[in-house]
C-alpha cells in the first residue's frame, strides 16, 4: 500500500505545483494531453510529467510515473524522489528553503498514515461510496483528502497505535475521560436550558460513578489523547496535586471522530463535541482558543435571533449547525487552551445521509469512484434518465438546496461563510439534495459598515473586513474549494463535459439577484472578474504559516486561477 499511497501524494503535490509555481512549461501533445517540463533551477536538469487537462476548469489529472531528463537520459523517478525534488525546486524558485524539511517530514507523515489508511479500508471501500449511506459513516469517508493538500493525512502528535484508534478514515471510535472538576478553576458558559455539569452527567447517568468530592465540583470530559497531554502541564498537576482534578477514567458511550478528527460525535447521544487537540493536522495545530469560545457563543445567539429567522422563512431547508456552550480549565482566570470543550448541536438524527461535500468529491482511492457518481446512477435508474440527464438534474438540485442560501446570504447581509467543502453538508434522500447545513462557528465573515446587518445588532464578535477582503475569501471557500470541486467530481465521471455544468451555474448566477430580490453586486462580479483566488497549501506551509493560529489577514499564501464562469458568461 505504499506505494499507492507515494503516487496519491504525489499527484496531489503536482496538483499543488501546477496551481502555484510557474516555473514549468506546456507542452500539447494531443488534445487535452501535455507534457509538463520543470526546469530545475540549480542545474541543468528537468522533470518531465504527462498530465490531462480539462478543457475548461483547467484541472490536471497525473499520468506518473515522473521522469528526470539530463541530456539525453530519461530516468525513472520514484514518487518519493520526484516528491523531495518538487518541493526542493519550489522553495528554491521562491526563496523559502527554510521549511523544505519540515514539509518533507509532513508529508511523509501524511504518507504513511495514508498507506495505513489504505490497508484498514481496502476491503470495504466501495461500499462506503455507494448511493445511501449515514452520517458518521460519510465523516469517516475522507479516505484520500483533500487533492490540493501536499499532506492532507498529517498528524504529528499522534503515536501510529493513536492515529488508528482516533482517526475517522479508520473507522476510530473511542470513549471519553471524565473528572471532576473544582468549580473555582472552571470557565464555562451555556445558553442550553441546561449547565455543561449537567449535559456530562446525562452522559453517564447509567453508570455508577465514583462519588462527588462536594458540591464545589463539577464534571469535566476530555478527549482521551487530549487527558494523556493535559497530564504532562505544570499547571495540571498542580491542579491535581491539589485535588482540585479528581480523574475518573475513560468510561460512558461510543463518540466517533469526523472529518476534522477533533470534533467527535456520539449516535447514542446525538451530539458533538470538539476537543483541543495539540496535533498538527494537516495545516494546523488544533487546539480551541479562547476567543473562539467566545465567538461560538455570538453565533449561537445569532442564529437563534433574527439570523436564524431571516433563513426559515427564506430557506426551511437550510441550517445552521451551531455552538451553544463550552467549557474549559482556567489558571488565575487565563483559560488553558489545550483545555477547551465546544459542544455542538446536532441539527439531525444519525440515521439520515447527511454528507459534507468532500465525502462526496472524495474519489475511491481504488477505483476511482465517487459518491456523487453513485447518486447519479441511482437518480438515472430510478427516474429512467439517461446518465448525463440525471447528472443536470442533480447539480441543479444542489445549486437550489446546498449553494442559493449561502450566496443569498452573503447578496443580502453582506456576511460570508466559510462554506468549503468541509463544513459544507447536505441532507441526501433517493439520491437527491433535500436539505443543506453549514457548520464551523469560527468560519463567519461580514463586511464592515453593511446597511442590513443592523436588524441582527451586534455582531462585532464575528470576522470583520472590508468588502474586497471578505470577496476574496468568499469567493475562495465558497467558489473555489467547493463549488468547482463539485463540478471537477460530477465531469470525471462516464467522461461529461465540463461546458454544460459550468453554463448551468452561469445562468443560475445571472438570475440569482433578481430571482432573490437581493443586490446584484457579487454576482455580477463572479461572472465579470478575470481571476478568482486559490489558496496557495503547498506555498503556505513554505512561509511556515499556521492557518489557525496566525492573524487572519495572513494566515494562508494566495495565488490566482483563470475564472471559467467570466468566459461562458460572456459566450452565452
Amino acid at each position: 500500500m505504499i506505494q499507492h499511497a507515494y503516487e496519491i501524494t504525489l499527484k496531489n503535490l503536482l496538483n499543488c505545483y501546477y496551481r502555484e509555481s510557474d516555473t514549468f512549461s506546456l507542452k500539447k501533445v494531443a488534445n487535452k494531453d501535455y507534457l509538463l517540463q520543470i526546469n530545475l533551477t540549480n542545474s541543468n536538469q528537468s522533470i518531465e510529467v504527462e498530465v490531462i487537462i480539462s478543457s475548461i476548469l483547467g484541472s490536471p489529472a497525473w499520468k506518473l510515473p515522473c521522469y528526470l531528463i539530463d541530456e539525453n537520459q530519461r530516468e525513472q523517478l520514484t514518487s518519493l524522489r520526484a516528491i523531495s525534488m518538487l518541493i526542493e525546486e519550489l522553495s528554491v524558485s521562491k526563496n523559502l528553503s527554510s521549511g523544505v524539511n519540515e514539509i518533507l517530514q509532513r508529508v511523509i507523515n501524511s504518507t504513511d498514515n495514508l498507506a495505513t489508511i489504505l490497508a484498514v479500508r481496502k476491503d470495504g471501500a466501495e461500499g462506503a461510496f455507494s448511493y445511501k449511506s449515514s452520517f458518521i459513516k460519510n465523516e469517516q469517508n475522507l479516505l484520500v483528502g483533500h487533492r490540493q493538500q501536499p499532506d492532507p493525512k498529517s498528524r504529528e502528535g499522534f503515536s501510529k497505535d493513536e492515529f488508528v484508534k482516533y482517526s475517522p478514515e479508520t473507522k476510530g471510535r473511542m470513549q471519553l475521560h471524565f473528572m471532576y472538576v473544582h468549580k473555582t478553576i472552571i470557565a464555562t458558559e451555556s445558553l442550553l436550558e441546561k449547565s455543561v455539569d449537567e449535559l456530562f452527567l446525562s452522559f453517564v447517568k447509567n453508570i455508577s460513578l465514583l462519588g462527588k468530592p462536594s458540591e464545589d465540583y463539577e464534571l469535566f470530559v476530555v478527549h482521551p489523547w487530549q487527558a494523556n497531554f493535559l497530564d504532562k502541564l505544570k499547571e495540571i498537576k498542580e491542579y491535581k496535586n491539589q485535588n482540585k482534578i479528581i480523574d475518573i477514567g475513560v468510561i460512558g458511550p461510543w463518540f466517533y471522530p469526523t472529518t476534522s478528527v477533533r470534533t467527535v460525535y456520539s449516535p447514542e447521544l446525538n451530539i458533538m463535541l470538539k476537543f483541543s487537540l495539540n496535533v498538527a493536522i494537516t495545516n494546523s495545530v488544533r487546539v480551541n482558543l479562547a476567543k473562539e469560545c467566545k465567538r461560538s457563543i455570538a453565533v449561537y445567539n445569532l442564529y437563534k435571533g433574527q439570523l436564524g429567522t431571516v433563513l426559515k422563512e427564506r430557506f426551511p431547508y437550510f441550517s445552521l449547525i451551531a455552538d451553544p456552550a463550552y467549557t474549559a480549565i482556567k489558571v488565575n482566570d487565563k483559560i488553558i487552551d489545550s483545555s477547551i470543550c465546544i459542544i455542538r448541536e446536532a441539527n439531525f438524527n444519525s440515521e439520515e445521509d447527511i454528507a459534507c461535500i468532500a465525502s462526496l468529491t472524495e474519489p475511491d482511492p481504488f477505483s476511482g469512484k465517487t459518491r456523487i457518481s453513485s447518486l447519479v446512477e441511482y437518480l438515472s435508474e430510478q427516474g429512467n434518465l439517461s446518465y448525463e440527464a440525471a447528472a443536470y438534474y442533480w447539480f441543479e438540485t444542489y445549486l437550489n438546496i446546498a449553494i442559493a442560501p449561502v450566496l443569498w446570504l452573503y447578496c443580502e447581509y453582506g456576511i460570508a461563510l466559510e462554506a468549503h467543502q468541509q463544513n459544507s453538508l447536505i441532507k441526501l434522500q433517493d439520491g437527491l439534495p433535500i436539505g443543506s447545513f453549514y457548520r464551523d462557528s469560527q468560519g463567519y465573515y461580514y463586511i464592515k459598515n453593511h446597511i442590513n446587518q443592523k436588524i441582527f445588532g451586534n455582531i462585532e464578535d464575528l470576522c470583520a473586513g472590508t468588502e474586497e477582503f471578505v470577496d476574496h475569501h468568499f469567493s475562495y471557500y465558497f467558489l473555489v474549494n467547493h463549488l468547482i470541486a463539485v463540478i471537477e467530481a460530477i465531469t470525471n465521471i462516464n467522461y461529461l463535459e465540463e461546458q454544460k455544468f459550468v453554463e448551468i451555474f452561469v445562468n443560475f448566477v445571472a438570475e440569482f439577484a433578481t430571482k432573490n430580490q437581493v443586490n446584484d453586486r457579487f454576482c455580477k462580479k463572479i461572472l465579470s472578474q478575470d481571476l478568482l483566488p486559490l489558496k496557495a497549501n503547498l506555498l503556505t506551509r513554505l512561509h511556515g504559516l499556521d492557518e489557525l493560529q496566525a492573524p487572519l489577514s495572513s494566515q494562508s499564501v494566495y495565488v490566482n486561477i483563470k475564472n471559467p464562469f467570466k468566459e461562458n458568461h460572456e459566450n452565452l
